[in-house]
């Protein structure tokens, strides 16, 4: 009987070791500001199982320190990313989200896509998608199920 919580033990790590760690790790990132209450150690161990609450989670850390300082005054840089008939003071007043918004569809723009990241994350998920059934059929095929 298999009495691991999650994955293969890659880092050498019991079952409560890796409990511990992602508890720590939900501390922490309490700690910082992030909203951590729906997120559980075991979620958070069993990505097989959870790979939503894992990418919900990263998703959360790193909103939470971008837009900590999101502010025109901080960062004079993000006056590229005003509307044109857009003043700072408007811009000032948009909530961070909005930004970080704006800054991703910015450089998807510099980089000469004609797309925005609403498409981008819709192809994302066929992706996501093609990948998890690529990875179940392996799984079939290696294990001989």
């Amino acid at each position: 009987m298999n009495n691991q919580i999650g994955p293969a033990d890659v880092w050498g790590l019991s079952p409560f070791e890796q409990y511990d760690n992602i508890r720590l790790a939900l501390e922490s990132a309490r700690a910082i500001g992030v909203q951590v209450s729906i997120y559980k150690p075991v979620d958070l161990i069993e990505t097989n199982k959870y790979p939503s609450q894992s990418i919900d989670f990263l998703w959360e850390l790193i909103k939470t320190q971008l837009l900590q300082n999101v502010k025109l005054s901080l960062h004079p840089e993000l006056i590229r990313l005003l509307n044109p008939s857009e003043i700072p003071a408007e811009f000032n007043k948009l909530l961070p989200e909005s930004i970080l918004l704006r800054w991703v569809n910015y450089v998807i723009k510099v980089a000469l896509l004609d797309d925005n990241l609403a498409t981008i994350i819709a192809r994302s998920k066929i992706i996501f998608i093609y990948i998890n059934n690529f990875h179940f059929k392996f799984m079939l095929i290696y294990y001989n199920i």
